[in-house]
């Protein structure tokens, strides 16, 4: 019953029509992200990403609760064929998807950066996640 009713008051207020709860990778009636469809929303509103932005958060939401290297991003999620990136975009891409999803950028409670360690994707939900130690 709670579950059916989670996902009632989360179609209604995101505004757009899910024929199947099952496409969506994350929720918590702020951030929902939609892997498969390209979609991410903040508190109900569409968040536009730059290609860029949307595969490095996907891969950071698919390795959930582990740090992330630049190295990595570039690599897995970008595709390293371009010399021209460095980690440098790694960065600048990771601040900017900060400003666009985050209740508070400077207060970021779901794309965690430290330097030198990598880039996190967290769920403010849960107390504790693998591979993270708070």
């Amino acid at each position: 019953l709670l579950l059916s009713r989670s996902r009632a008051v989360l179609r209604s207020s995101l505004r757009f029509h899910v024929t199947n709860m099952d496409t969506i990778d994350y929720s918590d009636g702020y951030l929902t992200i939609m892997l498969a469809m390209r979609r991410v929303w903040a508190y109900g509103k569409p968040v536009h990403l730059t290609p860029r932005e949307f595969d490095m958060l996907g891969y950071l939401v698919k390795n959930s609760g582990h740090r992330i290297t630049n190295y990595e991003i570039l690599t897995y999620a970008w595709g390293w064929n371009d010399r021209d990136c460095v980690e440098e975009d790694v960065h600048s891409s990771f601040v900017s998807l900060q400003r666009k999803i985050e209740p508070d950028p400077k207060h970021p409670v779901y794309l965690i950066s430290k330097d030198g360690e990598g880039h996190s994707f967290l769920s403010p939900s849960l107390a504790w996640q693998p591979g993270i130690n708070k």
